[in-house]
């Protein structure tokens, strides 16, 4: 789900919002400016009713909820992430799956590379002499991205990623719009 754009502060519940008008109003923010700071951190936006699908107030209720739905819902929703193999959803039973099938993600050690890098964050994880290298990319343009030191990624095994094709130059890659990537590498 993605956070709804709501169009007038009297649409919000939250007395936190409303708390935060009152200051806004002291420092004489106008409405317009307070509203477009509220869509953007309001805790409302995890609010929202839950989209299930496509039908009348999203599937969440069959009367009007107390809270406002997002208009994207006949979209976004569980019922269309269940259909589509590369949806956010199906991407994260990937990650669980993967989880809790190698304890390396679960028992493993934990070493940052690259950790003063505004693009990138990538971490190794160790254990009973398997290696797990995840590269995750913060941007939306394309990055070059080479490998850490120690890791030779045409030996790995890409076992979870975002994108379809996955092709290694040099020991790295030109990174996708936010792009990740696991990696794992048996003992040698």
């Amino acid at each position: 789900m993605t956070n709804p754009k709501i169009d007038s502060i009297d649409k919000y519940k939250d007395v936190l919002t409303f708390n935060n008008l009152k200051i806004a109003k002291k420092l004489h923010l106008s409405d317009k400016l307070f509203l477009k700071l509220a869509n953007r951190a309001s805790r409302e936006n995890s609010r929202t009713p839950m989209q299930w699908s496509d039908e009348k107030y999203a599937g969440f209720s069959t009367v009007e909820p107390w809270f406002v739905l997002n208009d994207n819902y006949k979209e976004v929703n569980v019922a269309a992430e269940e259909k589509d193999p590369d949806s956010v959803l199906n991407y994260y039973r990937k990650i669980l799956s993967l989880r809790k099938e190698n304890e390396i993600f679960i028992y493993g050690d934990y070493k940052e590379h690259y950790k003063h890098s505004g693009s990138f964050y990538v971490y190794e994880r160790n254990y009973k002499g398997k290696r797990a290298l995840i590269i995750c990319s913060f941007k939306e343009k394309k990055l070059k991205f080479t490998a850490p030191e120690g890791f030779d990624l045409s030996k790995g095994t890409l076992v979870l990623g975002n994108y379809h094709s996955n092709a290694i130059t040099d020991n790295g890659f030109v990174t996708r719009p936010y792009e990740a990537r696991v990696y794992l590498f048996e003992a040698e």
